[in-house]
């Protein structure tokens, strides 16, 4: 195995050594003479990190360049900035929601930032993320556009958003703000795990951010729910995320923040403490029992290696897949891992949708039922869930297809015709 960059080991230690309200020293085991101080502030920048990095250099008393600690000051000011415009639109969006009979859910971003790093500019959030459920996601889009919310220039219609994915971007049109996202569900339809929206939902609590409260999904929902959400944008993990995260979110094809890891490991240690059972059971119904086991060894492998060296489990993490589809392409083709403003999502993600067609027996008889049912009637479901899959991918392409042969016959200016 080779050892990470000093600079990686460095964020490691700075980022997943906060559990339990307690620091790991991020000096421990790293070579400070290779530290390369440009790189491990483009990094940190890159994953989210550099106000916490400047946290923990200034708790270790740790020897850097006057311009580190100016990038993370301002990372932090930024951070608390953002965090409070967020508070602002969250009152606005409580408000004209209670107005309008809408209940909803914060998901990720500024709750978490709240409840488990002490102080919300440390956590960066690029937007806001709203969970309403599926029959009210018109009148929440109404809502939304009283307060001033539009889709962003260059996307697809309104139209091809609720009938094809499962949330879509929006932003204010007059004031400045946060972009929002506003969900109707909490994963897209090519997915090997199964969310039903009442367990999902059973469970919420309330969360004080600022001077509201807000609704947030129940701890062990969330729990299981970061996960899906960090797979998908890791394109599932392996040995090589405990081995060195911050290099994975490093990856063009992978893309993230490293607080995503470190929201799993700070949920997985705060008190109370989480029902293990019963978040067991949830992650059986909805098809994530490998899921959950996976990171549940990540997170053993990422605190060791967050302690420090020699403290790594010798067996490194079995993880879901450790070859993501589509790596090997978007390290040549780097456009398919960056998130199209079009389609709201990553063109690299459909290198899952062949996975996803063929998803193996056992996945079929959960989505499907039947458990004991036989090889000929589990082979027909079979067939009929990778027809629906490919027909369901066919029908997406098309209709991108189409709407932006729509758009463009919209934005050639009347009587124009070629010569």
């Amino acid at each position: 195995m080779n050892l990470p960059r000093a600079e990686h080991l460095m964020l490691t230690r700075a980022v997943l050594g906060r559990s339990r309200g307690t620091d790991t020293d991020a000096r421990n085991g790293v070579r400070w003479e290779g530290i390369d101080w440009d790189y491990a502030v483009r990094a940190a920048d890159r994953v989210g990190s550099l106000a916490l990095l400047g946290v923990a250099l200034a708790r270790d008393g740790t020897p850097r360049p006057p311009g580190v600690d100016q990038r993370c000051r301002q990372a932090r000011i930024q951070g608390a900035l953002r965090a409070l415009v967020a508070e602002r639109i969250l009152g606005d969006i409580d408000k004209r929601f209670k107005r309008a009979g809408v209940e909803f859910m914060v998901l990720k971003g500024l709750p978490l930032a709240q409840e488990l790093y002490g102080e919300p500019g440390l956590r960066p959030m690029d937007d806001l993320d709203i969970l309403v459920r599926r029959q009210e996601r018109e009148i929440a889009l109404e809502a939304m556009r009283d307060l001033g919310y539009r889709l962003p220039p260059g996307s697809l219609s309104q139209r091809f958003y609720l009938r094809h994915h499962f949330h879509l971007l929006m932003v204010r049109t007059v004031r400045t703000g946060m972009p929002v996202e506003l969900h109707w569900n909490t994963q897209p339809f090519f997915s090997t795990s199964l969310i039903p929206e009442d367990e999902f939902w059973e469970g919420r609590r309330t969360c004080r951010v600022g001077s509201v409260d807000v609704t947030v999904p129940g701890r062990e929902q969330e729990f299981l729910y970061l996960i899906q959400h960090l797979s998908r944008h890791l394109l599932g993990w392996g040995p090589e995320v405990a081995e060195d995260p911050v290099g994975v979110f490093l990856d063009p094809a992978r893309r993230g923040r490293l607080t995503w890891l470190a929201d799993l490991q700070l949920l997985s240690s705060a008190e109370p403490s989480l029902d293990r059972d019963r978040m067991a059971r949830l992650a059986g119904r909805w098809f994530m029992t490998d899921e959950l086991q996976s990171a549940l060894r990540l997170l053993e492998g990422v605190q060791g290696a967050a302690r420090g060296p020699g403290t790594t489990p010798a067996t490194p993490p079995r993880g879901l897949n450790s070859r993501p589809a589509g790596q090997w392409w978007a390290g040549r083709v780097p456009w398919l891992g960056t998130t199209s403003q079009t389609l709201h999502f990553r063109p690299i993600l459909a290198f899952h949708v062949l996975r996803f067609a063929f998803p193996g027996s056992r996945l079929i008889r959960h989505r499907y039922g039947g458990q004991g049912a036989g090889s000929a009637r589990l082979a027909r479901r079979t067939l009929f869930h990778a027809a629906d899959v490919i027909l369901k991918a066919m029908r997406i392409g098309g209709s991108v297809l189409l709407e932006v042969f729509l758009r463009l016959c919209r934005s050639r200016p009347p009587g124009s015709s070629r010569p």
